[in-house]
């Protein structure tokens, strides 16, 4: 009786080892199937805020030295030692790094980018006044690039298919690879001595018009637009080899068929990148391409600031230009991935 009691009470340990390691088990899978979203999600938003973090404190530290007093650099040298002391008192200027360094985090947080030290103005007013023209001007640009470069870069790839065209493809290659490498700021120089000031065809300056519009997108969009030709095109003739394609070809379907339901559709997540990093490379792009136009976005009045030593301006515009790169950066991630469920970037990202 002893010994079967004692197997029983074994086989009973047993079975209720059993059903807790088999009620344990479900949690265990289901904590590894986690949906991998919230850690890429959350990776790449800790990555953003770490980048977004150290632009700050790059901006907060080169202000305050960046060699003398920021304040008479840009009050300049005939100030009153009086006015000089009011406008360090009301920048805060005059208090411990510790302590500004925590106001100016503060202030962030409340949408207060600073003040211009020469003027005292707002800097969360200037941007309120001119980011949407410098947005503007940007995504006039980005539009202008995609319509271009995409149709033109898979229209050399099927020209050139199979090594056909060898003239056409050596005058594309030569083409894009001379203009893409023309700093935009040249080419805005250019269009406007040609076609403003001799020919007469568009506004010098100014953003009074539609037309107004025509040559600083001009000049922000060539050499874009000879790159990402030339990376379609590659991709495209990648893209042309593939088994998909060449079942499609089989099945008879019209060539613009394949090339726009087949091929375009399996290009989006390189387009996508590609994209992105443009209109990143864009919104910094236009600093200069703004100041050759007397645009009124925020490029003219960074460079102004520059000038006149006003680094409460340069502070705040340039927090202003690195938070839209990174915001631009996340975006592409999260769409890429969003079009891509079954790369491996979720989980090695």
């Amino acid at each position: 009786m002893s010994e079967s009691s004692n197997a029983a009470n074994a086989n009973a340990d047993a079975s209720a080892d059993a059903t807790a390691t088999t009620a344990a088990a479900p949690q265990q899978r289901t904590h590894r199937r986690m949906n991998p979203w919230v850690s890429f999600v959350g990776r790449r938003l800790v990555r953003t805020v770490v980048a977004l973090w150290v632009i700050v404190t790059v901006a907060f530290v080169v202000l305050r030295f960046s060699g003398g007093d920021p304040v008479r650099n840009a009050l300049g040298a005939t100030a009153s030692p009086e006015l000089v002391a009011q406008r360090r008192a009301t920048l805060g200027l005059n208090k411990p790094l510790p302590v500004q360094y925590a106001q100016y985090i503060a202030g962030l947080f409340h949408g207060d980018l600073g003040i211009s030290i020469i003027s005292g103005r707002s800097v969360s007013e200037i941007v309120a006044t001119r980011l949407p023209w410098t947005v503007a001007l940007a995504l006039a640009a980005f539009v202008v690039i995609l319509v271009f470069s995409i149709p033109i870069g898979m229209a050399m790839a099927v020209h050139t298919q199979g090594d056909r065209h060898r003239g056409s493809e050596l005058v594309f290659t030569g083409i894009t690879g001379f203009f893409g490498n023309i700093p935009d700021y040249l080419v805005a120089v250019i269009l406007v001595s040609v076609l403003a000031v001799n020919l007469k065809l568009f506004p010098v300056a100014g953003a009074n018009s539609a037309a107004s519009f025509v040559l600083p997108v001009t000049a922000l969009s060539i050499s874009s637009i000879c790159m990402l030709s030339r990376i379609a095109r590659i991709q495209t003739f990648h893209t042309l080899n593939d088994d998909y394609v060449r079942t499609a070809r089989g099945k008879r379907l019209s060539p613009m068929r394949i090339y726009w339901r087949h091929v375009m559709p399996n290009m989006v997540s390189t387009i996508m990148v590609l994209a992105g990093n443009t209109l990143a490379q864009i919104m910094t792009g236009t600093v200069l391409i703004e100041q050759v136009f007397n645009w009124p976005g925020m490029g003219t009045a960074f460079t102004t600031a520059i000038t006149s030593r006003d680094y409460g301006i340069v502070q705040g515009l340039a927090l202003v230009y690195g938070f839209l790169v990174l915001l631009i950066t996340f975006l592409v991630d999260v769409v890429v991935a969003l079009l891509e469920r079954r790369s491996t970037m979720l989980e090695t990202a």
